[in-house]
């Protein structure tokens, strides 16, 4: 700040997202009305989202004040054609005019995500159609309307979501579980193609379990199927928990709750540990006011966004009891059940292959008799357990690998063995400390 006095310009993109975070938000907020107020020559431009104004306001009502504000537009299909085309011009091609106004329509119907939208698509696009555009050496390629695809995936999602889910060690009762919910949605946009009258139906969903059992891993999941079903625009999934939501003063919890959930549309808002939003033991705690604006705005934007709660088995039972509306709202509830040993033995090596490891052939009888030695209780860390042992292991295996004379070949760096564990088979209860 002190760098822009008098004759330099200070470009803030975004202040209404910062000021919104739990942590510092208010702070940089008051800090940045201070140096304002006391250096009149300081020169600002901040840069907001639609109505940023407002969010800034509802953080310090005073600092929007302090600026002039000029608000943009969404650029228009015509538009949009002009952006691509000057994406293309810098790329060395060029289009037809119908080409042009199809991706002009396509641009101007395409849902942002994050920080893809409006004039930073049609450079998104022209990537993506020249990439695929065959001509011949020395040609300046030329994009037609048939190049032009029908839909664009803005979140950049690649691979199926259901084979991926298919692929997962275990949990098929929650496989079952997301197919069944794919199925319908799949069914009623048939139904809707057939002039049926469809009701939209509360997607809302609580997940239980134990900690790494892939409950985020599959509301992820689901966030990209049900983009690629229609049912969402984006897909996109925002993580939450109880700091996110609940305020520290009388009326930030609302406001807080209220941008969280507008990150989210269009895609899924993962809460974990929702519970703790009813659990406070603090008198006059915010947590409820949380839940009964959540439960608001659930209802508000149900056509184009998924709320997904999760915990513990028994804390969301209290947790969906604490609030007369939260059980109807949450009509669906999936249970992810612990990982048996000779699952959790699947995952390390699935989690080992996918960061260019092998297991050597003892390996996984030894790590499935430790993982048979160690008790289950609710600090056992199932999916998490088994990436940070793998971690603790590739560290053993470089370890181990540094002390060798000869220069080791890609084999021997690739392939961790039973002596890369760590060595804990006498106290296997210390592995408790390995799944935060």
């Amino acid at each position: 700040m002190r760098d822009c006095g008098a004759d330099r310009l200070l470009v803030f993109e975004g202040l209404d997202t910062v000021t919104a975070d739990p942590a510092l938000g208010e702070a940089i907020a008051e800090e940045l009305h201070r140096l304002l107020a006391i250096h009149p020559e300081l020169h600002v431009a901040a840069l907001c989202g639609t109505d940023g104004d407002r969010r800034i306001g509802e953080v310090d009502p005073v600092l929007p004040q302090r600026f002039r504000i000029a608000r943009t537009r969404p650029f228009t299909a015509d538009g949009h054609a002009e952006l691509f085309r000057r994406a293309l011009a810098e790329r060395g091609a060029r289009a037809t005019r119908h080409a042009l106004a199809a991706a002009g329509t396509l641009l101007a119907a395409t849902p942002p995500v994050q920080t893809l939208r409006n004039a930073r698509l049609a450079p998104y696009l022209a990537d993506l159609v020249l990439a695929g555009l065959k001509t011949a050496d020395g040609e300046q390629p030329v994009v037609r309307k048939g190049d032009i695809p029908a839909t664009l995936d803005t979140a950049r999602a690649v691979g199926d979501p259901m084979a991926e889910l298919a692929a997962l060690t275990g949990l098929e009762n929650v496989k079952h579980e997301i197919a069944l919910l794919a199925a319908t949605a799949r069914v009623d946009r048939a139904r809707v193609r057939s002039g049926l009258r469809v009701t939209t139906p509360t997607r809302h969903m609580v997940f239980t379990g134990s900690p790494g059992t892939g409950k985020t891993m599959v509301a992820r999941l689901l966030g990209r199927i049900y983009r690629r079903l229609g049912v969402l625009s984006s897909g996109h999934l925002v993580e939450a928990s109880r700091t996110h939501l609940v305020g520290e003063y009388i009326g930030q919890t609302a406001p807080r709750t209220r941008r969280l959930v507008e990150r989210a549309v269009g895609g899924v808002l993962f809460i974990d540990e929702a519970y703790t939003l009813t659990q406070s033991p603090l008198k006059g705690d915010y947590g409820h006011e949380a839940i009964a604006e959540l439960v608001k705005l659930m209802e508000d934007h149900r056509d184009d966004l998924v709320v997904i709660v999760a915990g513990y088995e028994r804390e969301m039972a209290d947790f969906l009891a604490a609030n007369p509306g939260l059980d109807s709202r949450f009509p669906k509830q999936i249970h992810f059940p612990d990982y048996s040993d000779e699952e959790l033995v699947a995952v390390f090596a699935s989690l080992a292959e996918n960061d260019g490891f092998r297991l050597d052939d003892g390996l996984p009888d030894v790590l499935e008799g430790m993982l048979r030695r160690v008790p289950r209780g609710a600090g056992f860390g199932n999916g998490r357990l088994m990436r940070n042992l793998l971690d603790m292991a590739v560290a053993h295996q470089a370890q181990r690998i540094a002390s060798l004379s000869a220069r080791p070949d890609r084999d021997v760096l690739v392939t961790l063995t039973a002596d890369d564990l760590p060595p804990i088979w006498d106290h296997p209860e210390e592995l408790y400390g390995l799944y935060l």
